[in-house]
Protein backbone atom coordinates (compact mmCIF):
# COMPACT_ATOMS: atom_id res chain seq x y z
CA UNK A 1 0.00 0.00 0.00
CA UNK A 2 1.33 3.44 -0.91
CA UNK A 3 1.69 6.23 1.67
CA UNK A 4 -1.10 8.19 -0.03
CA UNK A 5 -3.46 5.21 0.02
CA UNK A 6 -2.65 4.53 3.67
CA UNK A 7 -3.27 8.17 4.60
CA UNK A 8 -6.61 8.12 2.78
CA UNK A 9 -7.56 5.00 4.73
CA UNK A 10 -6.62 6.71 8.02
CA UNK A 11 -8.75 9.75 7.20
CA UNK A 12 -11.71 7.61 6.17
CA UNK A 13 -11.56 5.71 9.46
CA UNK A 14 -11.33 8.93 11.48
CA UNK A 15 -13.98 10.77 9.52
CA UNK A 16 -13.38 14.32 8.33
CA UNK A 17 -12.15 16.63 11.13
CA UNK A 18 -14.08 19.83 11.81
CA UNK A 19 -11.29 21.96 10.38
CA UNK A 20 -7.75 21.60 9.14
CA UNK A 21 -4.85 23.35 10.84
CA UNK A 22 -2.36 25.95 9.64
CA UNK A 23 0.91 24.02 9.90
CA UNK A 24 3.41 26.38 8.23
CA UNK A 25 3.19 30.11 7.51
CA UNK A 26 5.54 32.48 5.70
CA UNK A 27 2.97 35.03 4.47
CA UNK A 28 3.74 37.78 1.98
CA UNK A 29 2.94 41.22 3.39
CA UNK A 30 2.45 44.59 1.67
CA UNK A 31 5.05 45.99 4.07
CA UNK A 32 7.77 43.64 2.82
CA UNK A 33 6.89 44.08 -0.88
CA UNK A 34 9.28 41.20 -1.59
CA UNK A 35 9.82 40.45 -5.28
CA UNK A 36 8.65 37.32 -7.12
CA UNK A 37 10.58 34.53 -8.84
CA UNK A 38 9.67 32.24 -11.74
CA UNK A 39 8.59 28.67 -10.99
CA UNK A 40 7.31 26.42 -13.77
CA UNK A 41 7.34 22.75 -14.71
CA UNK A 42 5.30 20.29 -16.77
CA UNK A 43 2.71 18.48 -14.67
CA UNK A 44 2.95 15.76 -13.41
CA UNK A 45 6.71 15.99 -13.43
CA UNK A 46 9.37 17.14 -15.89
CA UNK A 47 11.43 20.28 -16.03
CA UNK A 48 10.43 23.21 -18.19
CA UNK A 49 12.26 26.11 -16.53
CA UNK A 50 13.45 27.37 -13.17
CA UNK A 51 11.56 25.80 -10.27
CA UNK A 52 11.36 27.76 -6.99
CA UNK A 53 11.39 25.92 -3.65
CA UNK A 54 11.50 26.49 0.10
CA UNK A 55 12.47 24.21 2.98
CA UNK A 56 10.38 23.16 5.99
CA UNK A 57 10.79 20.72 8.88
CA UNK A 58 8.40 17.75 8.74
CA UNK A 59 9.13 15.35 11.64
CA UNK A 60 5.67 13.72 11.31
CA UNK A 61 3.69 12.63 8.26
CA UNK A 62 1.44 15.42 6.97
CA UNK A 63 -1.76 15.12 4.96
CA UNK A 64 -2.04 18.38 3.03
CA UNK A 65 -5.52 19.81 2.53
CA UNK A 66 -4.75 23.33 1.26
CA UNK A 67 -1.83 25.35 -0.03
CA UNK A 68 -1.78 29.12 -0.11
CA UNK A 69 1.02 30.98 -1.84
CA UNK A 70 1.63 34.50 -3.07
CA UNK A 71 2.79 35.43 -6.52
CA UNK A 72 2.58 37.59 -9.61
CA UNK A 73 1.57 36.75 -13.19
CA UNK A 74 3.22 37.75 -16.45
CA UNK A 75 -0.01 37.25 -18.41
CA UNK A 76 -3.48 37.97 -16.95
CA UNK A 77 -4.79 34.82 -18.65
CA UNK A 78 -2.82 32.84 -16.06
CA UNK A 79 -5.51 33.80 -13.50
CA UNK A 80 -8.11 31.63 -15.30
CA UNK A 81 -9.45 28.78 -13.11
CA UNK A 82 -8.47 26.22 -15.77
CA UNK A 83 -4.75 26.75 -15.12
CA UNK A 84 -3.01 23.94 -13.26
CA UNK A 85 -0.22 24.00 -10.68
CA UNK A 86 2.03 21.35 -9.20
CA UNK A 87 3.34 20.57 -5.72
CA UNK A 88 6.62 18.66 -5.50
CA UNK A 89 8.53 17.71 -2.34
CA UNK A 90 12.10 16.41 -2.05
CA UNK A 91 14.16 15.14 0.87
CA UNK A 92 17.01 17.37 2.06
CA UNK A 93 20.76 16.96 1.91
CA UNK A 94 22.78 19.81 3.50
CA UNK A 95 20.31 22.59 2.62
CA UNK A 96 19.84 21.29 -0.92
CA UNK A 97 17.15 18.98 -2.35
CA UNK A 98 18.27 15.35 -2.46
CA UNK A 99 18.02 14.49 -6.14
CA UNK A 100 17.80 10.97 -7.51
CA UNK A 101 18.20 9.80 -11.12
CA UNK A 102 14.57 10.43 -12.17
CA UNK A 103 13.36 13.19 -14.51
CA UNK A 104 12.47 15.45 -11.58
CA UNK A 105 15.07 14.05 -9.19
CA UNK A 106 12.61 11.57 -7.63
CA UNK A 107 10.45 13.80 -5.38
CA UNK A 108 8.78 12.09 -2.41
CA UNK A 109 5.45 13.80 -3.22
CA UNK A 110 3.99 15.08 -6.51
CA UNK A 111 0.44 16.47 -6.92
CA UNK A 112 -1.36 18.60 -9.51
CA UNK A 113 -4.23 20.99 -8.76
CA UNK A 114 -5.92 24.24 -9.78
CA UNK A 115 -6.16 27.50 -7.80
CA UNK A 116 -8.17 30.65 -7.23
CA UNK A 117 -6.45 34.03 -6.93
CA UNK A 118 -7.19 37.22 -4.97
CA UNK A 119 -5.29 40.48 -5.36
CA UNK A 120 -3.44 41.51 -2.17
CA UNK A 121 -0.94 44.25 -3.07
CA UNK A 122 2.10 45.14 -5.20
CA UNK A 123 5.70 44.04 -4.89
CA UNK A 124 8.89 46.13 -4.93
CA UNK A 125 8.92 46.11 -8.74
CA UNK A 126 5.34 47.39 -8.94
CA UNK A 127 3.82 44.05 -10.01
CA UNK A 128 0.42 43.04 -8.63
CA UNK A 129 0.68 40.26 -6.04
CA UNK A 130 -2.08 37.65 -5.75
CA UNK A 131 -2.94 35.23 -2.98
CA UNK A 132 -3.37 31.84 -4.66
CA UNK A 133 -5.33 29.11 -2.86
CA UNK A 134 -5.27 25.52 -4.06
CA UNK A 135 -8.40 23.77 -5.32
CA UNK A 136 -8.52 19.98 -5.49
CA UNK A 137 -5.36 19.24 -3.51
CA UNK A 138 -6.97 17.30 -0.65
CA UNK A 139 -5.08 14.17 0.37
CA UNK A 140 -1.54 15.04 -0.74
CA UNK A 141 0.94 13.38 1.62
CA UNK A 142 4.36 14.62 2.82
CA UNK A 143 6.28 11.90 4.70
CA UNK A 144 7.76 12.71 8.10
CA UNK A 145 11.44 12.64 7.16
CA UNK A 146 12.71 15.87 8.73
CA UNK A 147 13.69 18.78 6.51
CA UNK A 148 12.14 18.69 3.04
CA UNK A 149 12.08 21.02 0.03
CA UNK A 150 8.66 22.10 -1.23
CA UNK A 151 8.00 23.65 -4.62
CA UNK A 152 4.84 25.22 -6.02
CA UNK A 153 4.91 25.85 -9.75
CA UNK A 154 2.73 26.51 -12.75
CA UNK A 155 2.07 23.57 -15.07
CA UNK A 156 3.49 24.76 -18.37
CA UNK A 157 1.19 22.53 -20.44
CA UNK A 158 -1.94 24.32 -19.13
CA UNK A 159 -0.39 27.76 -18.63
CA UNK A 160 -1.23 30.94 -20.51
CA UNK A 161 1.92 30.71 -22.67
CA UNK A 162 3.90 27.56 -23.43
CA UNK A 163 7.62 27.53 -22.61
CA UNK A 164 7.44 30.90 -20.87
CA UNK A 165 7.05 31.67 -17.14
CA UNK A 166 3.53 32.96 -16.44
CA UNK A 167 3.47 32.74 -12.62
CA UNK A 168 6.19 33.93 -10.26
CA UNK A 169 6.27 32.94 -6.59
CA UNK A 170 6.63 35.93 -4.26
CA UNK A 171 9.42 36.14 -1.73
CA UNK A 172 9.36 36.14 2.06
CA UNK A 173 11.86 38.69 3.36
CA UNK A 174 13.14 36.75 6.42
CA UNK A 175 14.92 33.49 5.61
CA UNK A 176 13.48 30.60 7.61
CA UNK A 177 15.96 27.71 7.84
CA UNK A 178 17.75 27.56 4.48
CA UNK A 179 17.41 30.35 1.88
CA UNK A 180 14.91 29.72 -0.91
CA UNK A 181 16.25 28.06 -4.05
CA UNK A 182 15.56 27.76 -7.76
CA UNK A 183 16.39 24.56 -9.63
CA UNK A 184 16.60 23.71 -13.31
CA UNK A 185 17.71 20.13 -13.85
CA UNK A 186 20.91 19.71 -11.85
CA UNK A 187 21.48 23.48 -11.66
CA UNK A 188 20.59 25.06 -8.31
CA UNK A 189 20.86 28.70 -7.26
CA UNK A 190 19.89 30.70 -4.16
CA UNK A 191 16.99 33.13 -4.46
CA UNK A 192 18.10 36.75 -4.17
CA UNK A 193 15.58 39.58 -3.95
CA UNK A 194 16.38 41.97 -6.85
CA UNK A 195 15.37 45.01 -4.78
CA UNK A 196 17.09 44.36 -1.43
CA UNK A 197 19.91 42.28 -2.99
CA UNK A 198 19.59 39.88 -0.06
CA UNK A 199 18.86 36.15 -0.05
CA UNK A 200 15.14 35.51 0.30
CA UNK A 201 12.69 32.78 1.22
CA UNK A 202 9.26 32.17 -0.36
CA UNK A 203 5.78 33.16 0.82
CA UNK A 204 3.26 30.38 1.48
CA UNK A 205 0.89 28.79 3.99
CA UNK A 206 0.30 25.04 4.33
CA UNK A 207 -2.84 23.56 5.93
CA UNK A 208 -3.45 19.96 6.87
CA UNK A 209 -3.14 17.29 9.57
CA UNK A 210 -0.14 15.70 11.27
CA UNK A 211 -0.29 11.94 11.80
CA UNK A 212 1.76 10.24 14.53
Amino acid sequence: MTIAAWAALVLSSWGTPASDALLFAQPWTPQSRAASHESWVRCPGSFAGWLAMTDLDVPQLIIVTRLVWYGTVNDPKQLAPSRRYTLNVWADENCRPLLGPGTMGDPVCTCCFSARATRVGTDCRGKVVYRFESVGLEGAVIPGIGRVWLSIAEDDLTSARLLRPDMQWSGFATVQGCPGLQMNGSRIRSIVDPCSRRTSDLAFELYGYRID
